[in-house]
């Protein structure tokens, strides 16, 4: 006897079966087109209060009043169940979370996934298809028409479009179902295509089932005449069949993706050709403006992929360090690069009401008037010439770095001073000449021409006052990598160009560069994303702290002493030079658990008295 039974039981004397209300009912028949023997193999039926619900869920939950109650038998071997909830109202504080599972602190299993039992039998069965759809309404729809048409699928739902991961990785329950050379295809709503968190829910998703070895397919749903997002319930309930589902469907290709969420996205492909003329229009000075130049030309290109609609143009969501990855700088320079970009009035950060896991936001401000008309002026911009600003920014070349200017390690006194650094001297480093970002714009320019300009053209594009500052410092290093060919004043790409450039960036170490920010990355987001798992060390005890401060001066003269020994056993001219000599040598020798305390490195002090006592054992 089921929980909520037992409850019946103890409330009315009788056992009651529980049923599904006439509401509920039409809302899975009428408005989900879920045949009714479907939902009854499935064992949903109607919560009329809170305190029906089984244990697992919260006071929290219990609170939303009436809704449906769905089994959800798992897909692993042991058959094992659990519950979720789908109130009639929403929760008004996450009013896009329609369905409510039990909570781990309950003792819940956290996100699984849903299997219908009549189809249990197929979840080991390689040659049937499966599909991944979002809610489980969704999935006994799906069913629905599959036994219409007399076809044999497998249908997996999904209880939200990123709940198939937990803490960033894929749940048991995917790993239940076998995928190696099956046809998998992933069946979300027709929002995918405006919304940049579901589009990247279905990407990631397909990588993972791609990467499992499965021919991953992608449904592509219309949104509802009236502009409401089209799921695969509302799909059949409008009369849709199982036929006419599958000529939505396509094979997954991420540029596929993009495309498709540009053709349907009529005011996005607006705004986006308004930020690309406004690139094209600013003007950026200077190494500090052609940084800010790439780091704007970066939040461009992530556009079509995450950028979402918003009252003062398009946001997209980008953590600092990808965006310092992507723009090649540092995250120094992305910072005075970000605010020159807002002071120019080209973008601003919109990180309000953001969640501490959630990268920030960055909303580009841009409009779908005519140009000139409602679009942010910088101040320093001008119309540009028609090649340009009608331009796209599907540019081949990848944004570049800076040179590296030479570094050579010093010890002593600071030249002009008095002051002895004591730290260990550095390697030195040798200088490390690139192209940089200005060479790059020229590339930019260059392709967005049609891959040939003249020199004049070139300067008025990126704003530049004197063509032949231009010619004698930009493009003979271009040149003499083959990149570029100049006669006169016609400059063009070379026909092998993209292969000249990534020859020059790997003379200049660009390569190993990228590779080195690639891995740095990847740490910081692995180390934050496991910041909760790590355990801190307990506070030691008062008298612990007592015993640490009573044994710290003995500790502190026997590093002293033992530094000194190094430094007599390695250099025996020290012997004889002056104390403070000897103390400016000492840091190198030092261990890095040395105990600095408030008085920091070893004083004259300390080190004469400590040699006067070794003499003095020696005489």
């Amino acid at each position: 006897m089921s929980n909520v039974t037992q409850g019946n039981v103890a409330r009315t004397g009788r056992s009651s079966p529980p049923a599904l209300s006439p509401e509920h009912r039409r809302v899975l028949e009428v408005e989900s087109g879920i045949s009714r023997e479907v939902y009854e193999e499935s064992g949903v039926y109607t919560i009329t209060h809170g305190r029906q619900l089984p244990c697992g869920f919260s006071k929290r939950q219990r609170r939303l009043g009436p809704g449906m109650l769905f089994k959800v038998p798992r897909p692993g071997e042991a058959g094992e169940t659990t519950w979720v909830f789908r109130p009639d109202n929403p929760d008004p504080d996450n009013p896009g979370h329609k369905y409510q599972a039990t909570c781990k602190a309950y003792g819940g299993p956290g996100n699984v996934l849903y299997v219908h039992p009549s189809q249990r039998h197929l979840i080991a069965d390689k040659r049937v298809p499966v599909t991944f759809v979002e809610g489980i309404k969704k999935a006994l729809a799906i069913i629905t028409a599959m036994r219409a048409a007399g076809v044999e699928v497998l249908v997996v739902g999904i209880l939200g479009v990123w709940n198939w991961l937990a803490n960033g990785e894929p749940i048991a329950d995917m790993l239940e179902i076998p995928v190696e050379g099956r046809r998998l295809t992933i069946l979300f709503d027709s929002d995918m295509l405006c919304n940049p968190d579901v589009a990247d829910a279905a990407r990631r998703k397909a990588e993972y089932q791609r990467e499992r070895g499965a021919e991953v397919f992608i449904t592509y749903l219309h949104d509802q005449a009236d502009g409401s997002k089209t799921g695969a319930d509302d799909f059949f309930a409008g009369g849709g069949t199982f036929a006419e589902l599958r000529t939505l469907t396509r094979p997954f290709d991420p540029a596929d993706l993009i495309a498709e969420r540009l053709k349907r996205g009529d005011r996005l492909r607006a705004m986006l050709e308004d930020l690309r003329r406004t690139f094209w229009a600013a003007e950026f000075k200077g190494m500090g403006g052609h940084s800010s130049r790439d780091v704007f030309k970066v939040l461009i290109d992530l556009v079509p992929a995450r950028g979402k609609l918003h009252a003062d143009g398009l946001r997209v969501r980008i953590s600092r360090g990808e965006l310092a990855r992507l723009a090649k700088v540092s995250s120094r320079t992305l910072q005075k690069a970000i605010e020159r970009l807002e002071d120019m009035r080209l973008i601003y950060r919109d990180n309000e009401g953001r969640k501490i896991k959630a990268a920030g936001a960055f909303v580009l401000r841009a409009g779908v008037k005519q140009y000139r008309e409602g679009r942010p002026t910088t101040g320093n911009s001008q119309t540009p010439t028609d090649p340009f600003h009608t331009c796209a920014l599907h540019l081949r070349a990848p944004r570049l770095r800076w040179s590296s200017p030479a570094r050579k390690g010093r010890s002593g006194v600071v030249t002009g001073t008095r002051r002895v650094r004591l730290s260990i001297a550095p390697k030195d480093r040798p200088a490390v000449k690139r192209l940089g970002k200005i060479r790059g714009a020229v590339l930019d320019a260059l392709e967005a021409a049609g891959g040939a300009s003249t020199v004049a053209e070139i300067c008025e594009v990126l704003h530049r006052a004197r063509p032949r500052d231009l010619k004698r410092r930009v493009l003979p290093m271009l040149e003499g990598a083959g990149i570029i060919v100049v006669d006169g004043d016609q400059v063009s790409l070379a026909d092998n160009w993209p292969q000249r450039l990534e020859e020059a960036r790997e003379l200049g170490g660009e390569m190993q560069a990228e590779q080195r920010d690639y891995a740095h990355h990847r740490r910081r987001s692995e180390a934050f994303r496991r910041r909760l798992e790590v355990v801190p060390d307990p506070a030691p005890s008062e008298e612990e702290m007592r015993e640490r401060r009573e044994r710290r001066p003995l500790e502190r003269r026997e590093a002293i002493e033992a530094a000194v020994a190094r430094l007599f056993a390695e250099r025996p001219e020290c012997r004889e030079r002056r104390t403070g000599q000897i103390v400016c040598q000492l840091p190198g020798y030092l261990p890095a658990s040395f105990p600095r305390g408030v008085v920091g490195l070893p004083k004259d002090a300390e080190v004469e008295e400590i040699l006067a006592g070794s003499r003095s054992g020696a005489a």
